[in-house]
C-alpha cells in the first residue's frame, strides 16, 4: 500500500513538473500604438521546472486584454530545456500571432493549426535552439483559398529536422547559420516563393519528399559542404537552385509519379533500407512506385527483392526452410515416378514373357545352325552353286529312266 502511494505521488509530481507553463508577462499596453507595432506576451520557462509539454492554451488569459486592438501578436518563449508543443493557435485566438522560440536546448512541434486570416502571412521563428524537430499536420480548417503563409525561420539553430510532416497549408521555408537540415517524407501542397530559402547551413538533405507545386528556383541553398536531394517527387531541374556547396548529390528524383524508378535508384533505394533496417521499418508509402511496361519485368524482381531485404532474419530463415523442403518434395516425387515406371516395365516382360521366350529361342536356334553349317565351295549359301536337279530326278536316273522330254 506505501508503495503505491509513493509511486502515485512519483506520477503526480512528474506531471506537474513537465506540464508546467512557462511563466509569462504582458507588458504595458499602448492605446496610442499603430497598426504596424505588434503587442507582446514574453514567456520564460520556470527554472525549477524547464521542461514543458503540452500546447499554448496558458496564453488564453494574457490574450483576453489585446482583444480590443487589432494588432498583431507577438508572442516568445523562452530559456527551456525541452518544450514539446501542440502549436494549436486557432483555437485561442482569432488575431494575428507570430511565434518565437528561442535560448532552448531541444524544442519538438506536433501539430500546427494556424489562425484563418486570408494574405497576411504567419511566422514561427526558432532562434538561438540546438535541436528543433517538427512533425505532424499543418492544418487550418477554416482557411480560405487566399489564406496567407506560414513562415518558418529559423536563425543560429544546430540541427532542424522536418520529418512525417503533412502540409495543406502555404508554408514557406528560411534559414541561417545551421549546421544540419533534414527533410524526410514531408508533402508540402503548396510552397510560395520564395519557398525554402538556405543561407549558411553546412549540410542539406531533402529525402522522400513531395513538393507537387514549385515555382521557378523555388527551392536556394548558398553556402555549405553537402546536399543530398534524392528520392523525391518534384521537378528538381526547375525548382532547385545551388551556390557554393562541395559536395552535391542530386539523383532519383522524379517530376510526378507517373515516371518510372532506373534499376539504379532501386538499388540505392535497397541499401537506404538495409542501413535503417535496424532502426525500423521502411515505410513504403514514402515513395509512389509505379510499373512502367517496357521496364515491367525488372521493377517486378527489384520489388520482390526490395521485400526480401526488408524482412527480418527470421523470416529468411523461414523462406529458406520452405525452399529446401519443396527442393526435397521434389526429389521424393521424382524417385517415386521412377520406381513406378520400373514396376510396370518389369509386369509387361512377365505377361509377355513365354511367346516372347520361345521367339528368341528360335531366332538363337537358328543363328546357332547358321553358324555351324560348314561353308565350302560346293554348300547351299551359295544360289549359283546349287544343283539344278530335284531329289525326285535323281530317283529316276538312277533306276535308268530316261529324260521324260524324250519320250514324247
Amino acid at each position: 500500500m506505501e508503495v503505491n502511494v509513493v509511486i502515485v505521488f512519483s506520477l503526480i509530481f512528474v506531471g506537474t513538473v513537465i506540464c508546467s507553463p512557462p511563466r509569462c508577462r504582458l507588458p504595458p499596453i499602448s492605446r496610442q500604438a499603430g497598426y504596424g507595432v505588434p503587442d507582446q506576451i514574453e514567456c520564460v520557462c520556470r527554472s525549477e521546472h524547464p521542461h514543458y509539454i503540452g500546447n499554448l492554451n496558458f496564453l488564453k488569459e494574457h490574450l483576453v486584454p489585446l482583444k480590443l486592438y487589432n494588432r498583431t501578436v507577438d508572442i516568445s518563449v523562452q530559456k527551456c530545456s525541452t518544450i514539446e508543443l501542440d502549436v494549436n493557435m486557432a483555437e485561442i485566438t482569432d488575431k494575428l500571432i507570430n511565434l518565437r522560440i528561442e535560448e532552448s536546448d531541444t524544442v519538438k512541434i506536433t501539430n500546427i493549426s494556424p489562425v484563418s486570416i486570408p494574405v497576411h502571412q504567419q511566422s514561427i521563428i526558432v532562434q538561438n535552439v540546438t535541436h528543433f524537430y517538427l512533425t505532424g499536420r499543418v492544418d487550418c480548417v477554416r482557411c480560405s483559398q487566399t489564406q496567407g503563409p506560414l513562415h518558418f525561420q529559423f536563425r543560429n539553430v544546430s540541427h532542424v529536422i522536418l520529418e512525417n510532416l503533412n502540409s495543406s497549408s502555404p508554408v514557406k521555408i528560411s534559414g541561417r547559420h545551421l549546421v544540419s537540415v533534414s527533410l524526410y517524407q514531408t508533402f508540402l501542397a503548396t510552397l510560395p516563393w520564395p519557398g525554402i530559402f538556405l543561407f549558411n547551413a553546412t549540410r542539406v538533405s531533402i529525402t522522400h519528399c513531395s513538393f507537387p507545386s514549385l515555382d521557378p528556383k523555388s527551392i536556394t541553398l548558398t553556402l555549405g559542404e553537402e546536399v543530398n536531394v534524392t528520392h523525391n517527387l518534384m521537378d528538381v531541374a526547375n525548382a532547385l537552385k545551388l551556390l557554393q556547396y562541395q559536395h552535391i548529390n542530386i539523383q532519383c528524383n522524379r517530376r510526378s509519379a507517373d515516371e518510372p524508378l532506373s534499376v539504379d535508384c532501386w538499388q540505392s533505394l535497397l541499401i537506404e533500407t538495409v542501413e535503417d533496417s535496424g532502426l525500423g521499418k521502411f515505410d513504403e508509402q514514402a515513395v509512389i512506385i509505379n510499373n512502367d511496361s517496357s521496364s515491367g519485368g525488372i521493377e517486378d524482381d527489384n520489388c520482390l527483392l526490395a521485400a526480401l531485404v526488408s524482412a527480418d532474419w527470421f523470416g529468411l530463415l523461414i523462406l529458406t526452410l520452405s525452399i529446401l523442403l519443396v527442393l526435397l518434395f521434389l526429389l521424393i516425387f521424382c524417385c517415386f515416378r521412377c520406381c513406378l515406371s520400373s514396376d510396370s516395365v518389369t509386369e509387361k516382360s512377365s505377361s509377355n514373357g513365354g511367346s516372347k521366350g520361345v521367339s528368341d529361342l528360335a531366332l538363337a536356334t537358328l543363328f546357332l545352325g547358321s553358324r555351324l553349317i560348314p561353308e565350302s565351295s560346293g554348300s547351299a549359301c551359295n544360289p549359283e552353286d546349287v544343283d539344278e536337279y530335284s531329289n525326285s530326278s535323281r530317283a529316276h536316273l538312277a533306276q535308268g529312266v530316261d529324260d521324260p522330254l524324250r519320250l514324247h
